[in-house]
């Protein structure tokens, strides 16, 4: 469950916590390691998301949200730095330049 509640369905499908990143018509660029998304969302969606994009200096998540995003190819779309809270440090991301930290021992 992620901090506003949210569940993702069978699979991890997290396709309806998305779904308002593909219903509208103002473009929306985001970059995620080596891929670029356009994605299509409201005038409002776009607005909101460039203002809270500006806002943040880094991003807290769980180690399970790390690996089923792949740990977004490298680089978070929002290009932050990532903390990631895990029992288990993946040593393939233990490199310098790299946006994660790993913390084993509690906020």
């Amino acid at each position: 469950m992620s901090l506003d509640g949210y569940i993702a369905g069978p699979n991890d499908d997290v396709q309806r916590v998305f779904r308002w990143m593909t219903m509208g018509g103002t473009e929306l660029k985001l970059s995620q390691g080596d891929r670029d998304f356009d994605l299509e969302v409201s005038e409002q969606s776009a607005e909101i998301f460039e203002e809270m994009s500006q806002s943040i200096g880094a991003i807290v998540s769980g180690r399970r949200m790390f690996d089923v995003a792949g740990a977004w190819g490298g680089k978070h779309p929002l290009n932050v730095p990532v903390v990631v809270l895990t029992h288990r440090v993946p040593q393939e991301w233990v490199k310098e330049g790299s946006p994660f930290t790993f913390v084993t021992d509690g906020i």
